[in-house]
């Protein structure tokens, strides 16, 4: 399997802001070579980023910007498939340099290995970089982008080779994630197949006793985030058992949302998922949707 990770740093909270590009370049199975480049981002730092990865204006002031190391990195990505852990951050950040500066796209398959990791090992209590390197054995030196570009090559052929995954042509027949793309004139993230669960895919269990004084009973919940106790399908296995129903969205008929571990690289500038800003957006018009942590969840079944 040939392909190159990248891994971007950014000065601040926006997406045209590289000041740090790592690339991990991939032959036939294994790890060829690393190379990384710290940018000018030609913009200002926010304290926040610095503190994570140690660059600051007085670091870049005398380095390239962004233009001059595409004209060396084009040749070589164009065409080639391209990987990263977190894709909606890394590829973000590429499509919105590229385009803010009127540069030119490659035009490459994209994957992700957050995405490929919930789906090889599911119900772990984290799927960030530095959790997952941590629990395989990978070395990791988080937020410098050359490691962490190191690093999400490794981890990308351990999950390969815990799915039995050979080439990209197995990748959707065993995983059921769609590939993403980046080029001139199209770009999509990563995305898995969405399987849906409803009430009537759930039974309650023979033995369960319906609590009538749980607060879930005869309630309809839904979940949002990942769980660090459990898998999401057993939640809703507890929900239904107390008398509960479940749902995969937010809408009238929701009385509580469960909140989880949010990955806020995911979620970016919004600091919340899609379906707690929903809630928080009916809740703001009159309907009284409960938004509860995990912790409340457990407390409860």
């Amino acid at each position: 399997m040939d392909f190159a990770t990248i891994d971007f740093e950014t000065a601040n909270y926006y997406r045209d802001s590289a000041c740090q590009l790592g690339i991990t370049y991939v032959e036939s199975g294994a790890i060829v070579k690393s190379e990384g480049f710290i940018i000018n981002p030609e913009t200002f730092f926010d304290n926040f980023n610095s503190r994570l990865h140690g660059i600051s204006e007085e670091t870049v002031k005398d380095k390239p910007i962004f233009n001059d190391v595409w004209d060396y990195l084009l040749p070589q990505l164009d065409g080639k498939i391209l990987i990263s852990h977190n894709a909606i951050f890394d590829f973000g950040v590429l499509r919105s340099t590229l385009s803010n500066r009127n540069l030119k796209f490659p035009n490459s398959k994209t994957y992700c290995t957050y995405q490929m990791a919930k789906k090889v090992h599911p119900g772990l209590p984290s799927y960030s970089l530095d959790f997952l390197c941590s629990k395989f054995g990978i070395d990791l030196h988080h937020h410098d982008a050359i490691s962490d570009s190191q690093a999400c090559a490794s981890l990308f052929l351990k999950l390969c080779n815990d799915a039995e995954i050979n080439s990209f042509d197995d990748f959707f027949d065993k995983l059921l994630i769609f590939h993403g793309s980046i080029s001139q004139n199209d770009f999509s993230n990563p995305r898995k197949k969405r399987t849906y669960i409803n009430n009537t895919d759930i039974s309650v269990s023979p033995n369960s006793i319906l609590n009538t004084e749980s607060p879930f009973f005869e309630k309809t919940v839904v979940f949002t985030g990942t769980l660090s106790s459990m898998e999401r399908k057993v939640a809703f296995q507890k929900i239904v058992d107390l008398g509960g129903y479940i749902a995969n969205s937010v809408g009238k008929k929701t009385d509580f949302l469960v909140v989880g571990q949010i990955d806020y690289k995911q979620v970016g500038e919004k600091g919340a998922s899609t379906k707690q800003l929903q809630a928080e957006t009916l809740n703001s018009k009159g309907q009284e949707i409960e938004i509860v942590s995990e912790k409340f969840f457990l407390e409860n079944i």
